[in-house]
């Protein structure tokens, strides 16, 4: 094996549990949402709806983040390119997502920070990590600590909210 990959192996138990805690609450945001039929009856671009599929969205990138890193005898190549091109999608979605509801509904400042901003953020990072691990540089693992944090607690805090707003408009 060569030191690379130990090195990334090192992180195995890391990104096991991120993948399930991910797996964990995608699951759980499907229940919540099948318990309201009201959110799925709502137009694609409605903020609910767009909420939840961001949040959605973030658990997955952290799942797919975790069963890259889980994968035995990577290689730079082969772990900067799925994570990379990850990254770069969900980037442009949040983007797209954030700017959508923007100019769509008069968000506070601090939703749109938190929900869409620090996202983003975060996916930019994974591609900066991609970068480095493309160069053979494994000590930027470090940094995917703060990504799959920020992406898991989150959307997280948006389904609270979530919930919260949909039992004062009821």
């Amino acid at each position: 094996m060569s030191s690379f990959a130990s090195e990334i192996q090192s992180w195995h138990e890391f990104f096991a549990l991120t993948g399930a805690a991910s797996a964990t609450l995608i699951g759980l945001l499907f229940v919540a949402v099948s318990l309201r039929a009201d959110i799925r009856s709502q137009a694609e671009d409605s903020y609910f709806r767009t909420v939840v599929n961001h949040n959605i969205l973030s658990y997955i990138t952290v799942l797919l983040f975790s069963l890259y890193f889980v994968i035995p005898d990577l290689t730079p190549t082969s772990i900067a390119s799925p994570v990379i091109i990850t990254a770069a999608v969900v980037f442009l979605t949040t983007v797209r997502n954030g700017m959508r509801l923007r100019t769509a509904r008069e968000m506070e400042w601090e939703s749109f920070w938190w929900g869409f901003l620090v996202p983003a953020l975060c996916q930019l990072a994974a591609i900066v990590v991609g970068i480095a691990l493309a160069r053979n540089h494994p000590g930027a693992m470090g940094w995917f600590v703060a990504v799959i944090a920020f992406l898991i607690t989150v959307p997280t805090i948006n389904a609270w909210r979530l919930l919260l707003e949909s039992h004062e408009e009821s």
